[in-house]
């Protein structure tokens, strides 16, 4: 935060009005890439771990919470628990509704429903150039005005 203020007063003392705007609008979209590919890293290393030592599960619809499906499963010492699938797991039963899904024994909290390929493709096509569009975006907007400004 405090390199960002610094290059901000840099810019401002320098009189550079453009630079100043664009270093002001860029913080967001280089924010919104950040957290968009921080977001990925997180989802694609819980999977990874619950490739790696995670136990499979068929979750069945229990209740909903206002528009959240929340789906119930019994885990290795027989406790009943509950999680949110995401939206796109594929259904592998209709009566009742059912979902595979997969917990980590260490973590029981972590619980994720699996996902069709066609799912991990489009997410990936979509983290990739959303996130690296935005990234580009706000690498331009933000650090370029300081690099601009101190090659003069």
């Amino acid at each position: 935060m405090a390199l960002y203020v610094g290059g901000l007063l840099v810019l401002i003392m320098d009189g550079d009005v453009l630079g100043v705007i664009f270093w002001l609008l860029g913080l967001k979209p280089l924010a919104f890439g950040l957290l968009l590919y921080g977001m990925a890293a997180k989802n694609l290393y819980d999977r990874w771990l619950l490739r790696r030592r995670g136990i499979s599960v068929l979750a069945t619809s229990d209740h909903t919470q206002g528009k959240k499906e929340i789906y119930r499963y019994v885990d290795a010492e027989g406790v009943r628990r509950f999680f949110e699938p995401d939206h796109a797991a594929a259904p592998v039963s209709l009566a009742p509704r059912q979902v595979a899904a997969v917990y980590d024994p260490r973590r029981v909290e972590r619980v994720k429903a699996v996902l069709p390929l066609r799912t991990w493709v489009l997410r990936t096509i979509g983290v990739g150039f959303g996130g690296t569009s935005l990234l580009a975006l706000g690498f331009f907007l933000v650090p370029y005005q300081l690099i601009e400004l101190l090659s003069r």
